[in-house]
């Protein structure tokens, strides 16, 4: 570091004296170099400003005749002046850096305000309040007619697709779940990990049932929970979802035999065997056959729910049900409703 002469005229002699600071060698290896440049040297250019305005002015005549002295404030303020010189580089950078977060964080903020208020829009139009922080009431299911309930599922479909879930607070809404529930749509589903049918439809605790299946299809245990859903607790939408690329579908055309998987299956085999007039190749490989089988099941697991559920046959004759089948896309996310 290069020494700097301080030449200052003492009135009281009328010599002039010269101050050398010291001027200490520091080595530091190659790697440290830009740091030093970095931190070290303005912290030195500083002090030496510092000396050097001090010393001129506890030896400048007006201060040896008159000295002045700064109030507390003035002193801080001057300290302040000083630290803010020291830090301005540095402010630049902190900000230039942290723009772009900034930005994203901000962009962030609005597609959430965004996306809260179109989650409720549709609940708003139905004459309900948002339900971020509480779960439906019996009210609010008994509001409801079974074709609001399913555009509300088609709504909330889309905005999964879109990936502007509603953000809610599930604590509590646990908590306030205790004294009820009062659904509002009842789904049959596939047991696939990849379709989270409460997201899929954005809905959340203490809006649907779900009851799920390795290739949603009915027997007497699920339908005898449809109709608990239902006709008790006043569901008035009933969704089949199956989904594309199901593994239980791709056994049954393969016909996979393993322990009670093989039973299983039987349930799906009609399905199969409905497209036996199929021109192409009858495998799972085929991605059009395996569609068509997956539509196929959807639409006879319909038939036998209004075959073999009286229940539920006579609430949709009598408009309290909509039955209705859908197939879930995993490339979009996107439901389509199938009946």
């Amino acid at each position: 570091m290069r020494s700097i002469n301080l030449d200052i005229a003492v009135p009281l002699t009328g010599t002039t004296k010269t101050f050398q600071p010291r001027d200490r060698n520091y080595t530091n290896p190659p790697k440290y170099a830009a740091k030093r440049l970095r931190v070290i040297m303005p912290v030195r250019i500083m002090m030496t400003e510092l000396f050097q305005r001090t010393v001129t002015n506890a030896l400048s005549p007006t201060h040896c005749h008159q000295p002045q002295r700064t109030t507390p404030t003035q002193s801080a303020h001057i300290r302040i002046g000083y630290f803010n010189r020291f830090l301005k580089p540095l402010k630049f950078m902190i900000i230039r850096s942290t723009f772009p977060f900034l930005a994203v964080s901000l962009t962030a903020s609005i597609v959430f305000l965004l996306s809260s208020q179109m989650a409720s829009s549709q609940e708003i139009d139905a004459g309900l309040l948002p339900r971020e922080k509480r779960v439906m009431t019996r009210e609010e299911q008994q509001a409801l007619t079974p074709q609001e309930i399913l555009n509300l599922l088609k709504s909330g479909n889309a905005r999964y697709a879109a990936g502007t879930l509603t953000q809610r607070n599930h604590s509590k809404q646990i908590r306030s779940a205790i004294k009820g529930q009062f659904p509002k749509a009842v789904v049959l589903s596939c047991v696939d990990s990849r379709v989270p049918v409460e997201d899929v439809f954005d809905c959340g605790i203490g809006d649907l049932f779900v009851a799920r299946v390795a290739g949603n299809f009915a027997n007497t245990d699920i339908l005898g929970s449809m109709e608990f859903a239902c006709k008790v607790s006043g569901s008035k939408v009933a969704v089949i979802l199956g989904h594309d690329n199901c593994g239980a579908v791709r056994a049954a055309i393969d016909r996979v035999e393993l322990g009670n998987i093989t039973k299983m299956l039987t349930r799906i085999e009609p399905a199969v065997a409905s497209l036996e007039n199929y021109p192409g190749q009858k495998t799972s490989k085929d991605p059009k056959f395996l569609s068509k089988v997956i539509e196929r099941n959807v639409l006879m697991t319909i038939s036998y729910i209004r075959k073999n559920s009286p229940i539920l046959k006579m609430m949709e004759e009598n408009g309290d049900l909509i039955l209705v089948g859908g197939i879930y896309d995993m490339d979009t996310g996107k439901v389509i409703f199938i009946d």
